[in-house]
């Protein structure tokens, strides 16, 4: 049995565990390599996003219904992209955020990065490519 990754007898950063399963090209049949195969951990992540907000929500670190900028080093713009005099919509909550009902618009260029070099900071890659408020929340 393995230890568990937050005990004490598992230092952080430690593996624990490195195995693959099955076939990282099915057509080639080449198997998986824990070392070598990479795999894309796409909406896996929010399950993980959302047990860590809520246990700062437990430990009332976080509010699922204050202003978002709250807890960020930088302004989301008060005003959506194609308003046209419409008046500001309501503040993004961090609710909205994690149930995707935030009002930004939908894009996909720039999602990845083909070197290391092209790699930003998460602070420094949101607040460079912010997507548009095109939505009120909610």
């Amino acid at each position: 049995m393995f230890p568990m990754p937050w005990s004490p007898s598992c230092p952080a950063g430690e593996v624990i565990a490195a195995e693959g399963y099955g076939y990282a090209d099915v057509n080639r049949q080449i198997t998986v390599d824990p070392q070598r195969t990479l795999f894309r951990v796409g909406s896996t992540s929010k399950l993980f996003t959302w047990t860590a907000v809520m246990q700062l929500l437990e430990r009332k670190k976080l509010d699922l219904h204050a202003e978002v900028t709250e807890y960020l080093n930088f302004q989301i713009p008060a005003r959506l992209e194609y308003g046209g005099g419409q008046p500001a919509p309501e503040p993004i909550t961090l609710k909205h955020l994690m149930t995707h009902t935030a009002g930004f618009e939908d894009r996909v260029t720039g999602l990845f990065s083909l070197s290391e070099e092209q790699l930003l900071p998460l602070d420094e890659h949101v607040r460079v490519h912010l997507p548009a408020r095109v939505f009120p929340p909610g």
